[in-house]
């Protein structure tokens, strides 16, 4: 199959989805998750039912394909802000970032499912290799506290900001953030933060 070809139906396949994501995201938002067909997901992508169904085999699946679009977003912009923030700045605005993006809402049925899902599994590692990068880099200048190993910190720091997906509201979320970035830090002798 020659290339322009490959890259034409690569490209149309991508834009099905991207449409399919949009679609999703648009009537979870609107409805929640049990109003949710693949009629009205077919209907508000603008595509057929049947190639719909070559996509997802039902709407639980449209829903998983959103939320890996969305946390291959996130990622993305996670990534991005770390390497254009100054790298004494890099940690906490990570923190923050991540955080940020951990609270939120996605209508009224559970939805813990999405959160036990492989793409969700795939960015916590991603996530947590960055700021295990981010803590060395930190602990390197004298930045991050030496009583406890660099591994546990990382898996405290990781474990503390999910309790951000049960945050009311991202000023909540923030303040999460700042104590754990706090709790990474340095203390003196009388238990103040170091400046």
């Amino acid at each position: 199959m020659p290339k322009l070809w490959e890259a034409t139906i690569e490209g149309h396949k991508d834009s099905v989805k991207l449409a399919i994501v949009q679609a999703t995201a648009k009537l979870v938002h609107q409805d929640g998750f049990t109003g949710l067909t693949m009629s009205a997901i077919a209907e508000t992508a603008g595509i057929s039912r049947a190639t719909l169904y070559r996509y997802v085999k039902d709407s639980a699946e449209a829903v998983e394909l959103w939320h890996a679009h969305q946390i291959g977003d996130h990622l993305r912009q996670l990534q991005a802000v770390a390497a254009a923030t100054p790298e004494d700045e890099r940690l906490s605005t990570v923190i923050e970032r991540y955080a940020i993006s951990r609270q939120h809402q996605h209508g009224d049925q559970d939805h813990s499912a999405l959160h036990r899902s492989a793409a969700v599994s795939d960015a916590r590692e991603t996530v947590a290799a960055l700021l295990h990068e981010l803590i060395i880099a930190d602990s390197e200048a004298g930045a991050i506290r030496t009583d406890v190993p660099v591994d546990e910190l990382v898996q405290y720091a990781m474990a503390s900001l999910e309790a951000a997906a049960y945050l009311p509201d991202r000023d909540a979320a923030l303040r999460l953030a700042h104590l754990v970035e706090q709790s990474l830090r340095p203390r003196n002798p009388i238990g103040t933060m170091e400046v």
